[in-house]
């Protein structure tokens, strides 16, 4: 994981703020975006619900949150991105490790409950993915 944050590092330069931590603890204070890619499907739909809630609360009226998510009702093609995550996971050294998936309308359904506009636009055209990027603006 801290190679991850040294390439978005890298990438996004010193006027960015990169911390690493648990994202179901770490405090997010204030910010006008939130990125969260390919990670609320390890913890619970509980917990879940409370990092978007914290995100909401994060951010301004009209913040963003970015968020790709795998879609659970796309098919054959979510079935190959399970596969290849948890081959990706044995690979980094974890233990087969339980998710929680939702589909694309349940995620729809949760960001609005959760204080969101939002717009879902899919990711995985010319691949053999599933996932969907979750526009979110705090409302």
């Amino acid at each position: 994981m801290i190679r991850d944050v040294q390439r978005a590092r890298i990438a996004l330069g010193h006027d960015c703020d990169i911390s690493q931590g648990d994202i179901r603890h770490a405090e997010f204070g204030t910010m006008d975006a939130v990125v969260i890619l390919d990670v609320l499907h390890y913890i619970t739909r509980e917990e879940q619900r409370q990092v978007i809630e914290r995100v909401r609360a994060a951010l301004p009226a009209d913040g963003l949150l970015l968020l790709r998510i795998g879609d659970a009702d796309g098919g054959l093609r979510f079935h190959y991105s399970q596969w290849v995550d948890k081959l990706v996971m044995r690979s980094r050294g974890h233990a087969s490790v339980a998710t929680h998936c939702r589909s694309a309308g349940q995620w729809h359904t949760l960001l609005r409950e959760c204080g969101f506009d939002v717009q879902q636009t899919p990711m995985s055209e010319g691949t053999i993915f599933a996932n969907v990027l979750m526009i979110a603006h705090a409302n």
